[in-house]
């Protein structure tokens, strides 16, 4: 198990979720915060690297931390800090504060973009780079009584059954197969 990142609500979970222009796969949990928001190492282990906004894409601001453990995701990924409290090399303990929730969303077209509503993006990785192959479903890791014992985080998305989201997700995955071939981008 691992420590809560943050005290704030999931407000987007792991898995296929649905946008206006279609279908999207979220590969980490987003909780809801205000700018400002504290942000904890979820397990002891070393900064990996602190990245400033643009350098890791749609990202913003960024911190990641080898961990100790656990050995099948040695990796935790905060993304959109409006900032970093820790550095590169940086020993941390589990639940101290290492960053503070913003809306920082990277770089496009030379204009630095932001997130809408501010929040923290959450990711559990097996290796480094971030790929689809190395990331986990973090929300059945996160211990629901650690760091703040009095916000509940939900179900997990793996054991919750289908709810409205998913079944809109699949909807239209299905309607974006049945278009043809030359209107799909």
């Amino acid at each position: 198990m691992i420590l809560r990142p943050t005290p704030g609500k999931i407000s987007s979970a792991y898995g296929w979720r649905m946008f206006s222009t279609g279908p999207d796969f979220h590969n980490g949990v987003d909780f809801a915060g205000k700018v400002g928001t504290p942000v904890y190492a979820v397990h002891a282990g070393t900064v990996f690297g602190v990245f400033p906004n643009g350098t890791l894409n749609k990202y913003g601001n960024v911190v990641v931390i080898k961990h100790d453990s656990p050995s099948d995701a040695p990796y935790s990924l905060y993304a959109h800090l409006s900032r970093a409290l820790v550095s590169k090399g940086d020993r941390v303990k589990a639940g101290q504060k290492i960053a503070e929730t913003g809306n920082t969303g990277g770089v496009r077209g030379g204009d630095t973009s932001r997130t809408v509503p501010p929040h923290l993006h959450f990711e559990m990785l097996r290796g480094w780079p971030p790929t689809d192959s190395v990331r986990i479903n973090p929300t059945s890791l996160i211990s629901g009584d650690a760091v703040m014992p009095d916000i509940p985080i939900g179900p997990s998305p793996t054991t919750a059954g289908f709810g409205f989201g998913t079944i809109a997700a699949l909807l239209g995955v299905l309607w974006w197969m049945r278009r043809p071939q030359g209107a799909r981008r």
